[in-house]
């Protein structure tokens, strides 16, 4: 019997043709995965955890469970533009530029509406509410979904209640920057289409 038709050769060519088609086994796909908190460090299950690549969404997303674990498999070729995080009782998260060359694992803190945080923390939600406004207003692929979901998400009411002096900083500058910042961003709320 030739090697090719022996149960063993059979076996062997099913086991190549498996591991060539697994995604991560074949060297051109990679993970995003770890872990979602609270600003106490409790776990979040329910989550959404959307992958941005090449400045659009990939489609691929996940929703954290089993002790706020998430993991997304992403094809590489392209930077990994944007990964956002979102749930309808926190601020949404966000990290932005991400090699698409390698695994990564990811812990994110998220903070519910009006919680105070540190400066570099009402930075990055700023940035969160920023980015999504952008797509909602200035991207036609993907704007009405980005919209849609900013009112799903009730961006408004957690703008109103970000604090930007107390709680984020002490200096009355920084405050005013923040302050001015988050006038902006509900500006731009106030300016997408309905």
């Amino acid at each position: 019997m030739t090697p090719y038709t022996s149960r063993a050769g059979r076996v062997a060519l099913v086991l190549v043709v498996t591991l060539m088609w697994t995604p991560g086994i074949d060297g051109q796909s990679f993970q995003i995965e770890g872990h979602v908190y609270d600003s106490r460090g409790k776990t979040l299950d329910g989550v959404t955890v959307s992958v941005w690549q090449g400045g659009k969404p990939t489609g691929k997303q996940a929703t954290t469970t089993n002790g706020g674990f998430y993991s997304v498999l992403i094809t590489k070729g392209q930077l990994v533009s944007r990964v956002q995080y979102t749930h309808n009782d926190y601020d949404p998260g966000e990290e932005l530029h991400l090699s698409d060359q390698e695994s990564h694992r990811i812990s994110k803190v998220l903070y519910t509406p009006g919680e105070p945080r540190s400066l570099a923390a009402t930075l990055e939600t700023m940035s969160a509410f920023r980015d999504s406004l952008l797509f909602a207003l200035n991207d036609p692929e993907t704007g009405p979904a980005q919209r849609t979901q900013i009112r799903t998400l009730r961006f408004p009411a957690k703008l109103a209640a970000l604090r930007v002096g107390q709680g984020a900083t002490t200096s009355p500058a920084v405050s005013a920057y923040l302050s001015g910042e988050r006038n902006q961003l509900m500006g731009m709320y106030q300016t997408l289409p309905q």
